[in-house]
């Protein structure tokens, strides 16, 4: 079985990441797909040749995200997407707070209903549309493509509030949802930054012994087989040997523990690892994601992926599977999961 990395933009919660698994899943080629939403990536497995890149492109697009398929290319630019600070969170549930107390007490004083009898409805209803256009929007592409999400029932409820008149419930809702989404947001995007945080540990470029000369090369061209040169204050780009030299290194981002190891020749490096002092000439034997530090940082990107046996049920229920091509399915794992759980 192969298998090959996808970048996603665009996702923001649990939902988003079954939506692009389910549409990675209708092209022919791919047997699985695991969709990592705190990596912002999607791994597909292939028996013998993968998707056409359009393919690939198109299936993302349709569900509403976009694929990179240039990983390299890309990479910076995820590191340096935007974060969401707690304080405009705080704000943002101060206001809505506010407007709570504001609706309690002007619906038990009843100037409220006169309040909401003054204002034009096409003001209220303006500000409803303006404020919820975005998850509308969602629920609506969405029912286009026969899923139901988490907002579909809160906008109906919405709208149900809307059709008797009762416009600031409907607004209140919105907010809700909208704070929703950012709470969402900002821990998904601490979950990306710890990642990224990780991955800024090993450099991107390396200086290597090639005939002779010393020259400067991404990590992404070096071979196993290759001499790097690592000098006092770098951190390690590669797993290796060293053939010459002797340091001292700081290897707890490795094993955890903050004592410098002395490295003399023969001793094995890893990626990084902080070179204190001294230089070293390490023979390259892994690059990138098959280091020992690479394959750390896959283990933090598939964690997510472990779901619990209550959750894995739920996704058995979700609109976008069941209503695939398998109608009974939902009935035959609710029996076989009660029967897994039975004492």
């Amino acid at each position: 079985m192969k298998s090959k990395e996808i970048l996603i933009k665009g996702m923001d919660c649990a939902e988003c990441a079954s939506h692009v698994q389910s549409a990675l899943c209708e092209l022919p080629q791919i047997e699985s797909v695991q969709v990592l939403l705190g990596a912002e990536k999607a791994i597909i497995q292939f028996k013998d040749d993968p998707p056409m890149n359009t393919e690939i492109e198109e299936a993302v697009a349709g569900a509403g995200y976009e694929a990179i398929l240039d990983i390299d290319a890309n990479q910076g630019a995820l590191k340096n997407a935007g974060d969401f600070g707690n304080a405009s969170i705080l704000a943002f549930i101060g206001v809505v707070l506010f407007i709570l107390a504001i609706t309690v007490l002007g619906e038990q004083s009843g100037v409220f209903k006169q309040l909401q009898n003054l204002v034009p409805r096409l003001v209220w209803l303006g500000l409803i549309l303006i404020g919820g256009w975005p998850i509308f929007k969602n629920v609506i592409r969405s029912l286009l493509k026969r899923r139901v999400i988490s907002h579909t029932l809160m906008s109906a409820s919405v709208f149900t509030a809307i059709a008797v008149g009762e416009w600031a419930t409907a607004l209140m809702i919105v907010l809700f949802m909208r704070l929703g989404d950012l709470i969402e947001r900002q821990t998904t995007e601490k979950a990306r930054q710890s990642v990224r945080k990780l991955t800024s540990l090993v450099p991107e470029k390396a200086r290597m012994m090639r005939g002779g000369e010393e020259i400067e090369l991404s990590i992404k061209d070096i071979m196993n087989g290759d001499v790097v040169v690592i000098r006092p204050g770098e951190s390690i780009p590669i797993d290796g040997k060293v053939i010459e030299g002797h340091a001292s290194a700081d290897q707890s981002a490795i094993s955890g523990e903050s004592i410098p190891v002395e490295v003399v020749k023969g001793s094995d490096v890893f990626a990084a690892t902080l070179l204190l002092n001294g230089m070293v000439k390490v023979k390259t034997s892994a690059v990138g994601r098959e280091t020992t530090f690479g394959k750390i940082i896959r283990m933090v990107e598939e964690a997510e992926a472990n779901r619990g046996a209550f959750q894995q049920l739920a996704d058995t229920f979700s609109f976008s599977d069941v209503a695939s091509s398998h109608p009974n399915k939902g009935l035959s794992d609710l029996t076989a999961f009660a029967d897994s759980q039975a004492f």
